[in-house]
């Protein structure tokens, strides 16, 4: 996996999140008061966007190697789909809790006492979208690579 393409690839789905987002919460009845609001709540959407998508993806990865041509099966695609959930699940744990005890300073008992699973729903739910997307492509291409393959094995005895 090259690191710097998966960066740059996470920062342009991060990017389209927030418009994603943005869009919708406009729609909603959001209003943008500043500059500096829009700028800080764009850096933390990267922040989550790119720490989960780097997390996924390696895991991603690992699943794709791990199982080589078999990873399609049902019972390896549902292994790959939870283990992400999961990763996401601690990759926001993580992030929400170095943003509340390091950037804003709330003890660690009075965070881990104030968690809540509300907090992590619209997170979870784009990167089950993200993921959802990632294996659908992946799933795409490894079609389109099989057709490919057995047409040359088809000219080939031909």
């Amino acid at each position: 996996m090259k690191f710097f393409k998966e960066i740059g690839k996470a920062f342009f789905v991060g990017s389209v999140i927030f418009l994603v987002v943005g869009l919708i919460e406009y729609f909603n009845g959001w209003e943008i008061n500043s500059g500096k609001e829009l700028l800080i709540r764009f850096l933390y959407n990267q922040w989550y966007s790119v720490s989960l998508y780097m997390a996924n993806s390696y895991f991603f990865y690992f699943i794709i190697t791990r199982y080589k041509g078999e990873w399609f099966k049902i019972k390896h695609l549902s292994k790959g789909f939870l283990g992400s959930i999961v990763i996401s699940l601690v990759t926001i744990f993580l992030l929400r809790f170095i943003e509340a005890v390091f950037f804003k300073g709330i003890a660690v008992g009075e965070f881990l006492r104030n968690e809540r699973p509300i907090f992590y729903y619209v997170s979870l739910l784009i990167s089950i979208v993200v993921i959802s997307i990632f294996y659908a492509v992946y799933y795409y291409r490894y079609v389109q690579e099989r057709k490919v393959k057995e047409q040359k094995i088809i000219a080939g005895t031909a």
